[in-house]
C-alpha cells in the first residue's frame, strides 16, 4: 500500500510539468479568399477560388481586415447585401503578394446594374471595375467607403458620372427600402476616392421623404480621382435635414461639379465646408442645380451656416478658381491673417413632423433582380491562404482528473484483493 500511494504522490507532482496539451476546436476563418465566376473551390488559392461574394464573406473572419482577391473576371450579376453587421474591413483587389491578376490574367470587376449594399468598412483598390451598363451602385449606409488607389474605371460613352443612375455611385448614407436606419441616426459618413473617373458621391440619404441623416459627411477626393459630381445634401426628395458636410479636394484630382439637391424643395444642410488643396474643381452651385444642367431652376438646397471654403493660394488661383470660390460666403486663404478654425454657429437642425417614406421621384433605376441579403450557404471553416492560427483548449486539468480517477479506481481494487 505504501508503494503504490508513493507512485501516486510521484506522478501527482509530475503532471504541472507535462508539456501544456491543446484540443483543436473549430478552426478561424480566413483573411484572405480568392474569387472568380466559375469558381468552385474552397477560396484558398488560386486554383480553387470561389464563385461568388457571399461565400467569399462567409469565409472570412470579418473581426479582422480581410481581402477577397480576384483572380479572374467576376461578373457582379445580382444586388449584394451581406445582411450581417461586421466589425473588420474587407478590401477588393486584383492584387496580392506582387502578383498583378488585372495585368496577367484580366481580372475584372464586372458591374451590371446593381447595388452593392455595405455593412462594414469596404475598400476597393488595385483593380479593374468595368461598368457594362450605366451604372453601379454602392450604398455605404453609414460604413466607410473607399475607392483606393490603382483602381481603373471604364464605362460606354453613354455614362456621364453627373448623377446616381449615371457612374460608379456612392451614397455615404441610405436608399429609401434597402436595409434601412433609425430615422434619427447621427452616425458619420466616410467617403474616400483616390483613383477612378466618372464617379458620382452623394453625402447622405437618396429618396428620402422628411427623413434626415443628422451625423457628419466626410468627404476625400485626391490622388488621381476623376469625379463627376458631389451632391452634398440628400437627394430625390423633398422636406430633408441633413448634418455637416466637410469636403476635401487634394492632389491631382478633379471634381466637375459640386451641388446640391436639383430640384426637390426644402433640402437643409447644417453646414458645408470645402478644404481646397490642391487638384481642379469645373463648377459649383451649391443651392440649385445649374451645374448640372444650364437651367435657372429655383433654390432647393439651404444652409443653416454660411458656406465656408479654406484653400491653397498657391494652387488654388486663376479666374476659374475665382469663381469657384465666389460660391461660397465665405473664402479663406490658407496661411492669410483671417485663416481662422471654421466655427458651426448651430446644432443641426431637429425636425417634430411624422417620417413618411416615397419612391425618388426621379433618376430612378430600375430593380428587377431580388437582393441577396443573407449567406446563400453556410461554409465550414478551411484551411488555406491567410488562416488564423486554430483556437484551442488547454487539458492539464483533465488530464490530472484522469490520473486522479485512475489512482482511486487502483486503491479500491489493492484493497479489495487485500481483503
Amino acid at each position: 500500500m505504501k508503494r503504490l500511494v508513493a507512485f501516486l504522490l510521484c506522478l501527482l507532482m509530475v503532471i504541472p510539468m507535462l508539456p501544456v496539451f491543446s484540443l483543436p476546436t473549430e478552426a478561424a476563418g480566413k483573411r484572405i479568399v480568392f474569387l472568380r465566376t466559375g469558381g468552385n473551390g474552397d477560396g484558398s488559392s488560386p486554383d480553387k477560388p470561389l464563385g461568388n461574394l457571399t461565400d467569399a464573406y462567409n469565409a472570412l473572419d470579418l473581426t479582422k481586415d480581410c481581402k477577397i482577391v480576384l483572380c479572374g473576371a467576376f461578373t457582379f450579376s445580382a444586388h449584394f447585401s451581406y445582411g450581417k453587421e461586421y466589425s473588420g474591413s474587407v478590401t477588393i483587389t486584383s492584387l496580392y503578394n506582387g502578383y498583378d491578376y488585372g495585368a496577367k490574367k484580366n481580372a475584372t470587376f464586372v458591374a451590371n446594374t446593381f447595388r452593392f449594399v455595405l455593412w462594414g468598412e469596404t475598400k476597393f483598390e488595385n483593380i479593374k471595375i468595368r461598368l457594362a451598363s450605366n451604372y453601379f451602385y454602392i450604398i455605404a449606409r453609414c460604413h466607410p467607403i473607399t475607392i483606393g488607389e490603382g483602381v481603373d474605371v471604364s464605362t460606354n460613352n453613354k455614362v456621364t458620372g453627373h448623377d446616381i443612375s449615371s457612374g460608379l455611385s456612392i451614397m455615404g448614407g441610405y436608399q429609401v427600402g434597402q436595409d434601412m436606419p433609425p430615422y434619427e441616426s447621427r452616425q458619420d459618413m466616410n467617403i474616400t476616392v483616390l483613383s477612378g473617373e466618372k464617379i458620382v458621391i452623394g453625402a447622405f440619404n437618396r429618396g428620402f421623404e422628411y427623413a434626415y441623416n443628422l451625423g457628419k459627411a466626410n468627404i476625400t477626393v485626391g490622388g488621381t480621382a476623376k469625379v463627376g459630381a458631389i451632391f452634398i445634401s440628400s437627394i430625390d426628395a423633398p422636406n430633408v435635414l441633413c448634418g455637416d458636410v466637410e469636403l476635401t479636394v487634394k492632389d491631382q484630382a478633379s471634381v466637375e461639379i459640386i451641388t446640391g439637391e436639383r430640384t426637390q424643395p426644402n433640402v437643409r444642410v447644417n453646414s458645408f465646408k470645402l478644404n481646397w488643396l490642391g487638384g481642379t474643381i469645373g463648377k459649383a452651385s451649391l443651392t440649385d442645380g445649374t451645374a448640372i444642367k444650364d437651367t435657372n431652376p429655383a433654390n432647393t438646397t439651404f444652409f443653416e451656416n454660411k458656406t465656408y471654403v479654406r484653400y491653397d493660394p498657391t494652387v488654388v488661383k486663376g479666374k476659374d478658381a475665382e469663381k469657384i470660390l465666389g460660391v461660397f460666403d465665405v473664402a479663406v486663404a490658407m496661411g492669410s491673417a483671417v485663416d481662422t478654425e471654421f466655427v458651426i454657429t448651430t446644432d443641426a437642425p431637429v425636425i417634430t413632423q411624422g417620417v413618411t417614406m416615397g419612391e425618388p421621384s426621379q433618376n430612378t433605376e430600375v430593380d428587377s433582380t431580388p437582393t441577396v441579403t443573407s449567406p446563400s450557404t453556410t461554409v465550414a471553416p478551411i484551411n488555406g491562404v491567410g488562416d488564423d492560427a486554430p483556437s484551442h483548449l488547454t487539458v492539464p486539468i483533465i488530464i490530472a482528473t484522469v490520473v486522479v480517477a485512475c489512482a482511486v479506481i487502483c486503491i479500491l481494487v489493492f484493497k479489495k484483493k487485500k481483503a
